[in-house]
């Protein structure tokens, strides 16, 4: 079996470039794992408040059309009316864990994805975005 022309020179090319690949990705993590924590409780808060802030609105508006709706009959009307009240209480607590959540994949991957975008072919100066 012969090796393909051009073989050695994708592979010499291949591990040429694992040094600067993980020279980046180090540099990437230790962005992410400064800005993360940041960023993370900034987008935890703002939701947060949102989200409890707006949350008796949506319970009294909820209860309301629910009652005033010609829609269901009496007996889905009552049921419903008493069974809401768990999955109203239950989603904040979905939704602050779920802008947790939301925060951390933000605050990691944002910085992590902006070091491999700064040294593209489109940059001209590859050195500066780094640092930003």
């Amino acid at each position: 079996m012969e090796v393909p022309i051009g073989f050695l020179q994708k592979l010499w090319s291949f591990i040429s470039f694992l040094p600067f690949f993980v020279l980046l990705l180090l540099l990437g993590l230790i962005k992410a794992l400064i800005i993360g924590p940041v960023s993370s409780a900034i987008i935890l808060t703002g939701n947060s408040a949102v989200i409890i802030g707006l949350w008796p609105a949506h319970f009294i508006w909820t209860y309301y059309c629910l009652a005033r709706t010609k829609r269901i009959g009496l007996v889905l009307k009552t049921l419903a009316l008493i069974l809401f009240p768990l999955p109203l209480l239950l989603w904040p607590i979905a939704g602050i864990v779920g802008s947790l959540f939301g925060g951390i994949a933000y605050g990691f991957f944002t910085p992590l994805m902006a070091t491999f975008e700064a040294v593209g072919e489109s940059v001209t100066s590859k050195m500066l975005p780094l640092l930003n």
